[in-house]
């Protein structure tokens, strides 16, 4: 028995491990800012991605996403949007159909209607709130 075969062995199994799931982040939309500063415009307007007004608009703003009026900014007339964020002033409607933040330092007087509304300690809200959930 100097070097005898052994019996066949049998294959060893192969026990693989599944690679993890590829994590995919969502794109985030590019903030635009079309209207500057010192810019005044009185327009209807129609945004398709986040816009942050710096300027002044008056005038009719619809957006299918987000609208951030900029501490020197200010929007007068009826305004649609998925959320606000108002950092500077806002007169005439505001519809939120997600949410509208009201952050330290801005001034709304305006009829406001949103699903979720958010009041800042320093913000200054004269005008009708309405919070719905539809």
């Amino acid at each position: 028995m100097w070097f005898s075969k052994s019996k066949e062995e049998a294959p060893k199994e192969v026990v693989s491990t599944p690679l993890p799931e590829k994590v995919v982040k969502p794109v985030e939309q590019t903030l635009i800012s079309p209207i500057p500063t010192d810019a005044k415009v009185n327009a209807n307007l129609d945004f398709d991605a986040p816009v942050q007004i710096s300027g002044q608009v008056e005038g009719e703003i619809f957006s299918a996403s987000s609208v951030t009026v900029a501490k020197d900014g200010s929007i007068a007339g009826k305004a649609e949007a998925d959320t606000f964020e108002i950092y500077g002033s806002a007169t005439g409607e505001l519809k939120a159909r997600s949410k509208l933040v009201l952050h330290k330092g801005c001034s709304v007087s305006a009829a406001i209607e949103a699903p979720e509304l958010v009041v800042n300690e320093g913000a200054c809200l004269n005008g009708t709130c309405s919070v719905v959930h539809e």
